[in-house]
């Protein structure tokens, strides 16, 4: 049997595994219950720690893209004029993953929507009806946090570098 990909489903199959329609199944009532409550709470373990990743990831992003501008005015007030392009490049840098970041939560909120329409076309279908759903926008939101991620240690690594040039000659 394969695993259930969404809440009504993983109750579509515990209703199933109750009543013994589902010969293949080899969950009990109490077993399965207890399936459910693990998979909720996992899930909402997960959603947390999404919500706290992208607020990380900007935080970080801007917190960092203004720090540069007091190393700058305190640290090295003359920069070199050959390592202004790392200086530049993390900006924009930092500046890609914050803008990445809030258009990964608007993909969010769209995959969110994408996916009760999936569980609303599901209710009331018996388990062999179901085909495997097809959420685009959350896999373009995985692939938005991933950039995100990567602008921002791209960043980091570049702001380094301007630092090392100007600081140690």
């Amino acid at each position: 049997m394969r695993e259930p990909t969404s809440n009504l489903e993983s109750e579509q199959l515990g209703e199933q595994a109750k009543s013994g329609n589902d010969t293949q199944s080899s969950y009990d009532a109490a077993g399965y219950q207890t399936y459910l409550e693990e998979r909720r709470h996992l899930q909402d373990a997960l959603l947390d720690q999404s919500r706290s990743f992208d607020k990380y990831v900007l935080t970080m992003a801007a917190s960092t893209f203004g720090l540069s501008f007091l190393f700058i005015q305190h640290i090295v007030p003359e920069p070199k004029a050959d390592t202004m392009k790392f200086l530049v490049a993390a900006w924009g840098a930092f500046a890609g993953s914050i803008l990445i970041t809030l258009i990964s939560f608007l993909l969010s909120q769209k995959a969110c929507l994408r996916q009760i329409e999936i569980l609303g076309r599901w209710l009331g279908r018996r388990s062999e009806e179901l085909q495997e759903p097809v959420n685009v926008y959350t896999k373009i939101t995985q692939w938005f946090n991933w950039l995100s991620m990567a602008a921002f240690v791209s960043g980091v690594a570049l702001l380094m570098t301007f630092g090392a040039k100007n600081m140690f000659p």
